[in-house]
């Protein structure tokens, strides 16, 4: 399972990537994506289509601190693989680790809407303040723009990123990182600019 993998704090309502792998190159026939809000006792289904390696998904309110979900592919060979969530995830402030305080677990969401024109939203949690950085590079791995720098306080944040470089020129269409760091801790996520 690529995400939601399991600790993360996802804000209710927030767009979110439910991503995966398979481990063949058979075409995916058709994929069904569950939700568990009581740590996999039961589950309900979410979606289910031709979706290959990820789904886009509103995260519903009230869905509590104790969420997996997990994906069954069918390939056109009829194999049948599935996936889920190695541990809880919460909806909200609240994390399924600790009943409550915040997660502990850094994370960035992925950006929604993507692809995207002409701005997107960037969604992230910071476990801790402290020092952090969030910018958007290239695919030659050049600087873009520095979304945010500095020092944080820990908790959910969402930035706008208007398709603008540093400078305040227009960038071209195609593909951008969003890198967040903060302390020893990275994460990367893909971003498409359609114009």
């Amino acid at each position: 399972m690529g995400f939601p993998v399991g600790g993360e704090s996802l804000p209710a309502g927030a767009p979110v990537t439910v991503a995966w792998s398979h481990d063949d190159d058979i075409g995916v026939v058709q994929a069904r994506v569950w939700l568990s809000t009581d740590s996999g006792g039961s589950w309900a289904l979410l979606a289910q289509g031709a979706f290959n390696q990820s789904w886009g998904w509103t995260v519903p309110a009230g869905a509590g601190t104790h969420c997996r979900v997990r994906v069954q592919v069918l390939d056109s060979v009829g194999n049948l693989t599935q996936t889920e969530s190695a541990a809880d995830f919460a909806v909200g402030g609240a994390s399924p680790v600790d009943g409550g305080l915040p997660t502990r677990t850094l994370t960035l969401t992925q950006n929604a809407p993507n692809p995207f024109n002409p701005r997107t939203k960037i969604s992230f949690v910071l476990p801790t303040a402290g020092d952090a950085t969030l910018c958007v590079y290239d695919v030659d791995g050049r600087l873009v723009r520095t979304l945010l720098s500095g020092h944080q306080e820990a908790g959910e944040r969402t930035v706008t990123w208007d398709g603008d470089d540093d400078r305040g020129g227009r960038v071209a269409s195609g593909l951008y990182f969003c890198l967040l760091r903060s302390g020893d801790h990275s994460i990367v996520r893909k971003m498409t600019l359609l114009k």
